[in-house]
C-alpha cells in the first residue's frame, strides 16, 4: 500500500510547507530524487536564500522555451508572480528584467523523490492534458518535490502561494478557469505558518473575505491565538495532536504524525465551532 493511500484519513489543512515566496527554474529532462540540490548553482542558491525564496524546478511536456533560453518564475506575496528568462542554468535571475505572468499551477511528478508523486501526479497530468484546451493546458508544469508526498496529486498555485494535496481533475479544472478552489483540497497558504494556514481558512469562511496576518509564534503543543479583524476579536484553541501509523512517504516506515487542529473558536464573547 502506498503512502498516499495509508494517509487518506488525515487532515490536509495546516499541512503547507513554509515559504515566504518561490523560485521556480525551468528544468528539462529527467530529475534525481533531490533534484534542486543536484541542479542547482551555489549562486543561483545563495541569490534566493537572500531573498528567502524556495526554490523548485519545473519542466513541460509538450513546451521549451523558444531558443536556448530556460524560463524562471518569482512569486512573492507582495509583488505577485513575475517571469524571465535566463541564457544558461549558471545564470542569475534578473528582476529588473522579470514581467508579470499568468497563474501557474504546479504538479509535482518527482517520482525518483517517491512513487506516490509519480503515479498519481503524472495521472493527473495525463487526465489534465486530454480535457483541457492547449492554452489552459500551457498554465501547467510539472515540478519537484513540495514536501507531503503522502497528500499526492500535490501542487501549487502561484501567484496565491496555495499548496494543494489530493487534487482531482475537476477541482484543477475549476482552479484554473475561476480561480477558485475546495477548502477539501487546500493545505493551505506557504506563506503562512502552520496555524495560521488554519486560523485563515477558518476567517475567510467565516467572512467570505481574503484574510493575510504576519507570521506569528507557532509552539510545538497546544496553544491559543489571538487575531483582530476590524469588526472581531477571535480567540483560536489549538492543539497538536497525533495520528497514525502514518508513513510520510513510501521508503518510511510507519510512524506516528503530528498535526494541528483547532478545538474551539471564541468570537467576542461567542463561541463557534470550526466545522
Amino acid at each position: 500500500m502506498t503512502c498516499s493511500t495509508e494517509s487518506l484519513e488525515l487532515p490536509l489543512l495546516g499541512s503547507a510547507p513554509y515559504a515566504r515566496g518561490w523560485l521556480v527554474l525551468e528544468s528539462p529532462g529527467t530529475w534525481p530524487a533531490r533534484a534542486v540540490e543536484a541542479r542547482v548553482t551555489p549562486e543561483v542558491t545563495a541569490w534566493a536564500e537572500r531573498r528567502n525564496l524556495k526554490i523548485l524546478l519545473a519542466r513541460h511536456r509538450d513546451k521549451r522555451t523558444p531558443g536556448n533560453f530556460l524560463r524562471y518564475w518569482v512569486s512573492e506575496p507582495t509583488t505577485g508572480l513575475r517571469v524571465g528568462t535566463r541564457a544558461s542554468a549558471e545564470e542569475l535571475p534578473d528582476l529588473d528584467s522579470c514581467t508579470p505572468a499568468t497563474p501557474l499551477l504546479l504538479i509535482c511528478t518527482n517520482g525518483k523523490r517517491d512513487k506516490c508523486c509519480a503515479i498519481e501526479g503524472r495521472n493527473l497530468l495525463t487526465q489534465l492534458e486530454a480535457t483541457l484546451s492547449e492554452s489552459e493546458y500551457s498554465t501547467i508544469w510539472e515540478c519537484t518535490h513540495l514536501g507531503g508526498h503522502r497528500f499526492a496529486p500535490t501542487a501549487l498555485y502561484l501567484p496565491d502561494n496555495l499548496v494543494l494535496g489530493r487534487l482531482t481533475i475537476d477541482a484543477a479544472q475549476m482552479l484554473l478557469t475561476t480561480g477558485h478552489i475546495d477548502g477539501q483540497f487546500v493545505r493551505g497558504r506557504s506563506h503562512e505558518i502552520p496555524c495560521l494556514q488554519l486560523i485563515n481558512s477558518y476567517l475567510e469562511r467565516a467572512s467570505q473575505i481574503d484574510t493575510d496576518f504576519p507570521p506569528q509564534e507557532c509552539p510545538d503543543s497546544d496553544h491559543s491565538h489571538e487575531i483582530f479583524t476590524d469588526n472581531s476579536h477571535y480567540e483560536f484553541h489549538i492543539s497538536l495532536k497525533e495520528f497514525g501509523p502514518a508513513r510520510k512517504s513510501c521508503i518510511d516506515e510507519d510512524g506516528m504524525t503530528s498535526h494541528f487542529v483547532v478545538d474551539r473558536v471564541v468570537q467576542s464573547s461567542a463561541e463557534a465551532d470550526f466545522n
